[in-house]
């Protein structure tokens, strides 16, 4: 069963991997960590918006996540982002909740 646990474990999850890859590319630490946040709270309002916007026959539309604005790997490792995003995962948790 999915609960709110679950969502909160998911959104930090989602920003820490954030994080990790913009402090890996060179982003300060506190920058990298306010940026993901934000996103994820634009992400969200995005998903909401758009839950409640019929289109032209009444049904609810699909969210493309396309559109939005995710960091990229840069030159970092997959290695190196995940050691980063341990490293931050709880300090994004205490902020977020």
């Amino acid at each position: 069963m999915f609960d709110e646990l679950d969502t909160i474990d998911a959104r930090t999850d989602a920003i820490a991997e954030e994080a990790a890859t913009l402090i890996a590319n060179g982003t300060p630490r506190e920058e990298a960590i306010n940026t993901a946040i934000n996103h994820e709270d634009e992400r969200n309002d995005a998903i909401d918006a758009q839950r409640y916007i019929p289109d032209e026959n009444g049904h609810p539309v699909s969210f493309d996540d396309s559109t939005l604005d995710y960091p990229a790997a840069g030159n970092a490792s997959r290695k190196q982002i995940l050691a980063i995003k341990e490293d931050i995962k709880d300090e994004v948790s205490s902020r977020i909740s």
